[in-house]
């Protein structure tokens, strides 16, 4: 499967994971989520990482009908699985910050922290992969001869 598939799917996948939630629906319960970081893993799945996925299909779909010239498919793809495994462990990770007791606040930072650092590194280098593809492709990429 390609990386436009790939990312588009990622995208679905991930809004649909959002929406299938429906915890958040419910008065009593999301009075009780109201300000914690259950609510904020949330709007970072639906909102940043679907769209950020959503955003990276319609640039390589994109791509060779406005520059005439591939993409590296090679980097696409390690672009979407670094990128794809620093979405879930950043996520997962705030979920469990979510479930946090109120005894355990105190440690929070040095338990979680480095997990979520390491997570957006990982999410943060497949970035910058994805943009060596696209400055690679404007100078060396294969032309595309149709559209």
């Amino acid at each position: 499967m390609n990386a436009r598939k790939l990312f588009t799917f990622g995208a679905l996948a991930l809004f649909i994971w959002a929406l299938i939630q429906k915890s958040l629906f419910a008065s009593p319960i999301d009075l009780y989520f109201h300000g914690t970081y259950f609510v904020v893993a949330h709007f970072h799945l639906a909102v940043y990482f679907a769209l950020w996925f959503a955003g990276a299909a319609a640039v390589y779909t994109l791509c060779p009908k406005l520059l005439h010239r591939k993409t590296s498919e090679a980097l696409a793809q390690i672009h979407f699985w670094m990128s794809a495994v620093g979405t879930v462990a950043v996520l997962i990770t705030i979920f469990r910050v979510s479930r946090v007791t109120a005894d355990e606040w105190q440690n929070l930072h040095h338990r979680y922290m480095p997990g979520v650092f390491a997570a957006l590194l990982l999410f943060l280098a497949a970035q910058i992969i994805f943009f060596v593809n696209l400055l690679w492709s404007t100078v060396r990429g294969q032309k595309v001869t149709r559209d």
